[in-house]
């Protein structure tokens, strides 16, 4: 805001005017000077006129207390498919931040994704339970160093129910927040072991057998990357993906041929390669997928076992972009608990996660 400068009107000037010169000229009467008054406060002050002053309102509660506004959802571009698309192709893990807190219209927006039952709800019913927490509410919340300048963070806790389903479920959907996010802005980094759990557990109030599953720090992302963010990118390839080769197959008899290109896949193509692009723990990407590409199409998810136990989590990750990309190409289909007949991918000891179905 710039102040404006302060208007002035001109001093007016009298201006006498002159008679034409004539042959013969009057002079002007002298006029008198009055006598000064003395020189006394009361002779040279004029007092100002009084300002009436308002009678004030009675203080009631009613009278003094001004409600606050509310924090405003902002209409920010729409969540779409397409849109969302375009996150996958973006998103990065972010370790360091400007320091800056998110603004109380980002939480706003945040906290109606977490309150959206379709959207915490996974493929196969499970509803994910993630919370905003504060360092600066709750105390220390450590990540042994790997994250800096972010105070707040997502943590999604888990009950333990023995449902094979529950870890694709919840990967899935902490993944639709976090492509949300970026399409916000702002920056986010899956974390399933850099962080104090008995910290975080306190702070997400865990229930009695809930855990801490997940943890992701969201807010302003600095323009580059810390030295330890670089460290642990360089150490895991985070921008490296396996080949179409090594994770796509097709029926070839009784046996598997691995889909090699994407031309291969005809209308799957982009749904498949977006769920290639997929984070996971060390980027170690133990997914395989089994395309049937012939009516009734399927593309059938299995897991690598991993001694973490994250193989469940990844692989939902992986159908959050393959079920988002899919959309956004308005090719129908729903999840399935049971795999089509027909061989196993080639990897020691994979398992079924879900199927996709035409």
């Amino acid at each position: 805001m710039s102040d404006a400068a302060p208007s002035s009107t001109p001093p007016e000037t009298v201006t006498t005017p002159t008679e034409p010169a004539t042959a013969t000229t009057t002079p002007a009467p002298a006029v008198p000077v009055p006598a000064a008054a003395p020189f006394t406060d009361e002779a040279t002050t004029t007092p100002a006129p009084a300002v009436p002053v308002p009678a004030a309102a009675p203080f009631t509660d009613e009278a003094t207390t001004t409600p606050a506004p509310a924090v405003p959802v902002p209409a920010a571009a729409p969540f779409t498919d397409e849109s969302l698309v375009e996150s996958i192709k973006q998103r990065t893990s972010w370790r360091k931040y400007e320091g800056a807190p998110l603004t109380p219209a980002e939480r706003a927006t945040i906290q109606s994704f977490l309150d959206d039952d379709r959207l915490m709800t996974g493929p196969f019913g499970l509803r994910v339970r993630v919370v905003l927490v504060d360092k600066d509410h709750e105390g220390k919340l450590g990540t042994y160093g790997v994250i800096s300048g972010c105070s707040t963070f997502l943590v999604g806790k888990l009950a333990e129910r023995g449902n094979p389903t529950d870890g694709s479920d919840f990967g899935c959907v902490f993944e639709r927040l976090v492509l949300r996010c970026t399409q916000m802005g702002l920056g986010t980094v899956w974390l399933g072991g850099t962080f104090n759990g008995p910290e975080f557990s306190r702070a997400a109030q865990c229930a009695p057998g809930e855990r801490v599953v997940i943890v992701s720090p969201v807010g302003h992302k600095t323009t580059k990357r810390g030295m330890m963010d670089g460290m642990m990118r360089t150490f895991a390839g985070s921008a490296k993906r396996l080949a179409w080769d090594k994770i796509f197959f097709r029926p070839a008899g009784a046996a598997l041929a691995p889909l090699a290109t994407p031309a291969e896949a005809g209308p799957l193509a982009v749904p498949l390669e977006l769920a290639r692009l997929a984070p996971s723990a060390v980027n170690r990407q133990p997914w395989r997928m089994v395309v049937h590409a012939t009516a009734p199409a399927t593309v059938s998810f299995w897991g690598v076992p991993d001694k973490h136990g994250f193989s469940r989590n990844d692989v939902g990750i992986a159908m959050c972009h393959f079920e988002t990309a899919m959309a956004a190409a308005h090719l129908a289909g729903a999840w399935v608990a049971t795999p089509p007949e027909g061989a196993v991918p080639p990897e020691k000891d994979a398992f079924h996660v879900a199927t996709w179905r035409v």
